[in-house]
């Protein structure tokens, strides 16, 4: 599981986090103000203000980890995909910045953008620099993909391609070494869901069951 939060910086007390984090399982993914690079460009936050807010959080995480308080859960700083892709003319795919916040996982978000007849889009160039960022800052562990999806386009009335482009981008992740994916299902301006009987969610259980 990936969970998340937007509490206040005086929210993060050792007592509130406990009661947040009561229903964690070992090993899973818990973090506050996901997308924070969003939430700065945006103006929710200064960077400082952000980057003090998470880890605020990772520090009491850990001591109610180390006390036994809490399970075992891994912290995620999550980034917007396009922070993370070379074409982005802000960051040019660095993110190294980034590496400020402490976490033990990397996120990237692979959504958001919109298909079109000839596109689902690949994210391979945001998964490369995922693993040169965990090789240039060796106190993450991994990263994952808290959020992936994205609506099928016009001309995909069955939605075999989106089934497709699934398995692909999951073989991708997979073999850069991403620790777990989370599809985005969820209704917008245009429709991420997984329809009963369609070919995407067909395709989606065998991911999720190792295929």
């Amino acid at each position: 599981m990936h969970w998340s939060w937007k509490p206040t910086l005086a929210g993060i007390t050792p007592a509130l986090v406990t009661s947040a984090l009561k229903a964690c399982q070992d090993n899973d993914g818990v973090e506050v103000w996901h997308e924070g690079d969003k939430k700065v460009r945006d103006g929710v936050f200064t960077r400082a203000d952000l980057i003090a807010i998470k880890n605020k959080f990772w520090t009491t995480v850990d001591g109610l980890r180390k006390s036994g308080a809490i399970k075992k859960v891994k912290v995620v700083n999550t980034l917007t995909g396009w922070e993370a892709e070379p074409k982005n003319t802000g960051t040019r795919g660095n993110i190294d910045g980034w590496a400020d916040v402490k976490a033990e996982y990397l996120g990237l978000d692979f959504d958001g953008i919109n298909s079109s007849s000839n596109n689902y889009v690949d994210y391979y160039s945001e998964m490369t620099t995922a693993v040169n960022f965990l090789a240039s800052h060796p106190s993450y562990e991994g990263w994952c993909v808290p959020e992936f999806g994205a609506p099928r386009y016009s001309g995909d009335s069955t939605g075999s391609y989106r089934a497709t482009w699934f398995k692909n981008v999951a073989s991708a992740t997979k073999a850069k070494g991403c620790k777990w994916v989370c599809q985005f299902d969820y209704t917008m301006a245009l429709d991420y869901r997984l329809v009963a009987g369609s070919p995407e969610l067909a395709a989606w259980r065998s991911l999720v069951a190792g295929g």
